[in-house]
């Protein structure tokens, strides 16, 4: 079944929405972030079943969300395979 689109958004709080939604499909927690977010991330992600990869630093995962700001977690999730005319709003310099 195609699932559509990959779709990577940056920051903590939509992270946590797409972890307890059941969407997540990949979480990325920056190797350079503060130990005490980066043990809560690491928790909650574990109790999600997931465990975040943290291969990149801020920096890294910044250019891969198109921010221009230190991203200390990324999400990635796919989107509908069929939007039927809806719209979205842009996130993260995307086109939607």
């Amino acid at each position: 079944m195609d699932t559509g689109e990959r779709i990577r958004e940056a920051g903590w709080n939509r992270a946590q929405k797409l972890l307890r939604s059941g969407l997540l499909e990949k979480l990325w927690l920056a190797s350079d972030a503060e130990r005490p977010f980066a043990e809560r991330v690491r928790a909650e992600a574990a109790r999600a079943g997931i465990s975040p990869d943290q291969s990149k630093t801020g920096d890294q995962l910044a250019v891969m969300a198109g921010v221009k700001v230190f991203t200390a977690v990324l999400s990635e999730y796919s989107g509908p395979a069929d939007r039927k005319g809806q719209k979205r709003e842009a996130k993260n310099g995307e086109n939607p």
